[in-house]
């Protein structure tokens, strides 16, 4: 009776968010994680694995953060974690975590996901705009802001450093944001952007990719923005929306050759 708000893969399970319910199948109907999430969160979900058990961890603006390892099911509910993260990321040994409209990132103590305390190496940075999202990508974490890109170096709090990208332009839609074939690609302002790593050590390229189709990306609705990846076909899909009937609307596929 309601949108399905977010879908991952768990090695041979599909978990998937739909009204106020959180389920996971594995082919052969459905058996629920939760039934008490808010209604009406997209979810951000990431993988990783710390104690040789791939899991996954998930966040939709409005509720706690969650982990699931295909068996066990987890509230992040320490109390020094963000009670309505946007977006939660795995990256170097720690969960990283950001609400939109907000400028702090917290992050967790090293390998320990339920853990928010900053006696035990847990903590907090604050970036000078409004957050949006951010990736894990190459050794760094990238942190999209509504009018800046940062990126944060170092492996834990004593040698955090968090450098700007860029001051001049931000991404306008998180779930925009997708890693593909080694690079970045987000939505800014002026279109389809890449983050890609060059050829100097630690540096970075900003380039537009979409001028051939500019006018797609005008007067778009960015809160209906979704994208994936297909990475057999090094695919990246876009789909808009700009308020139109379901029939009338389009997406952009964009193929890196």
């Amino acid at each position: 009776s309601r949108p399905v708000s977010g879908i991952q893969i768990l090695d041979n399970k599909v978990i998937a968010a739909r009204g106020t319910h959180l389920e996971v199948s594995t082919g052969s109907g459905w058996t629920s994680l939760s039934s008490t999430k808010t209604d009406g969160g997209k979810y951000v979900f990431d993988k990783y694995e710390w104690d040789g058990t791939e899991k996954i961890v998930g966040a939709n603006g409005l509720d706690r953060a969650f982990t699931y390892d295909g068996s066990s099911f987890t509230t992040l509910s320490s109390t020094q974690l963000p009670s309505s993260p946007s977006t939660v990321i795995e990256h170097k040994g720690r969960l990283f975590f950001g609400e939109e409209s907000d400028g702090n990132i917290a992050y967790t103590a090293p390998y320990v996901e339920n853990d928010g305390s900053p006696a035990n190496g847990a903590g907090q940075i604050r970036v000078n705009d409004i957050f949006v999202g951010m990736r894990s990508f190459r050794e760094n974490l990238i942190i999209f802001c509504k009018n800046s890109i940062w990126r944060l170096e170092g492996s834990s709090p004593g040698d955090y450093v968090l450098k700007p990208i860029t001051r001049r332009i931000g991404c306008v839609a998180p779930h925009s944001i997708q890693e593909i074939a080694g690079e970045l690609l987000f939505l800014g302002p002026d279109g389809l952007r890449t983050i890609a790593a060059t050829d100097k050590i630690g540096d970075v390229a900003l380039d537009n990719v979409s001028k051939p189709v500019q006018s797609l990306f005008k007067n778009v609705t960015t809160a209906n923005i979704n994208s994936v990846v297909v990475k057999n076909k090094t695919q990246y899909r876009i789909f808009l929306s700009k308020g139109q009937d379901e029939a009338d609307t389009r997406g952009v596929i964009a193929a890196l050759r």
